[in-house]
């Protein structure tokens, strides 16, 4: 297989082509099928080598397109060419160049004639290039699959992603206790939110009846909890703050929730 762009690798080759007819024991039998009847097999390939790596170079350097390009390449000139296949082709969908293309990625016919530094350069840009083509059709809502080749020569095709409906378990906090709420109002920043943001500043009174009315405490037991918090002058024995196990756990829960807690 060689690339459609290539035209002069293409023009030798059906020069080998032709003459190839006369081969026996890789020598020409006659010059009326072989000006050269001394070419080798071997000649031929080097030679169609050497246009082929030409080529190569060639339309690389000019950001042309052509099958078997490096994914660099490919990935740049993406969008203009899916642009010309959307207008050349009513109707279509970004999903049908992405098959067309994928269609013409085919390990097993990798170019016979290109130097082997190439073909392995041309192997790992099929891949990457499947990669990429793979994750648009996931991000427009398709599946890649791969159909049976005796059924069709256009072995890719696409269907519609199925949904992934995941069913998140809830996590019932409901029987924690008021020690336990005031952790986790801590934990999370809302006692310090409600002291920095309060327009005139706060007292721990007034605080207290707050939390009371989000955690259904009475206001005096939460204020016993809420006024060692950070303030190492008044005694601790009530910190909730300082029941390492019980912070611990409520750190547990809050990661399952997905908060980051230091």
């Amino acid at each position: 297989m060689i690339p459609e762009k290539f035209k002069d690798t293409l023009q030798h080759y059906k020069e080998y082509e032709y003459t190839v007819l006369g081969i026996e024991n890789e020598v020409f039998l006659t010059e009326a099928s072989n000006p050269n009847p001394l070419k080798r097999k071997s000649d031929w390939h080097s030679e169609l080598s050497d246009f082929f790596e030409k080529e190569y170079e060639k339309y690389s350097n000019n950001k042309v397109f052509f099958v078997g390009c490096s994914i660099g390449l490919y990935r740049e000139l993406y969008s203009k060419r899916l642009k010309i296949y959307l207008e050349e082709n009513t109707g279509a969908l970004e999903v049908d160049f992405i098959i067309r293309d994928f269609n013409t990625l085919n390990e097993d016919e990798i170019f016979e004639f290109a130097p082997e530094h190439l073909k392995e350069k041309i192997i790992v840009s099929y891949r990457r290039q499947k990669d990429l083509l793979k994750e648009k059709a996931i991000s427009l809502g398709f599946e890649v699959f791969k159909v049976d080749e005796e059924i069709s020569k256009n072995r890719y095709r696409y269907k519609k992603k199925e949904s992934e409906t995941k069913t998140e378990s809830l996590l019932d906090l409901s029987d924690s206790s008021l020690t336990e709420k005031i952790i986790y109002l801590e934990l999370l920043g809302v006692l310090k939110f409600i002291r920095e943001n309060s327009k005139f500043g706060i007292s721990n009174n007034s605080l207290a009846s707050l939390v009371s009315a989000i955690t259904g405490g009475k206001p005096e037991t939460i204020q016993s909890y809420i006024n060692p918090i950070g303030n190492p002058s008044v005694g601790q024995k009530n910190n909730p703050m300082n029941k390492e196990e019980g912070v611990e756990a409520i750190k547990s829960k809050l990661i399952d929730l997905g908060f980051s807690i230091k």
